[in-house]
């Protein structure tokens, strides 16, 4: 694949179309050789992940605009509702999927911003249990029911 070609799947998937909806124009390669050229090179994957984190916002702004348009022009047909709610909810799913700002997913990360998980897998079993012990106290303490003086005199 041309750099060329890389460089025009990466400007299409960033307007907001999908990787399979960009392989079907006449122009473009078939998908089977655009995952192969995934696999197989690692600044082509990077350079797909950023074309896809840059359509989130577009396919996060096309669902607004599908739901907009469903309410200024209601149609009287059977399960139209339910297919205007399924394309929001597909592009806002996929949206989540390219960028965690569009995700109902909540990272838990420690004080640096870093991955719990890494930071634990780095620790002695001692560091850890204190570790978990001190998350816990913490815990307990922002648990604890409020005491509110009264002062009677």
């Amino acid at each position: 694949m041309t750099p060329e070609v890389a460089a025009e799947i990466c400007r299409r998937i960033a307007s907001g179309r999908t990787l399979l909806a960009v392989c079907r124009d006449a122009d473009m390669p078939h998908h089977d050789a655009l995952y192969d050229e995934i696999a197989r090179s690692p600044l082509f994957r990077d350079a797909i992940a950023r074309a896809r984190a840059e359509s989130a916002h577009g396919l996060a702004m096309s669902a607004v605009e599908i739901a907009d348009e469903a309410v200024a022009n209601p149609q009287d047909k059977p399960h139209w509702a339910q297919l205007v709610k399924n394309q929001c909810d597909q592009r806002r799913w996929l949206a989540g999927k390219y960028s965690a700002t569009y995700s109902d997913k909540v990272a838990v990360t420690d004080s640096d911003g870093g991955s719990i998980v890494e930071r634990l897998a780095r620790m002695s079993a001692e560091q850890r249990l204190a570790w978990a012990t001190d998350v816990a106290a913490t815990a307990r303490r922002l648990l604890e029911a409020p005491t509110i003086d009264h002062d009677d005199s």
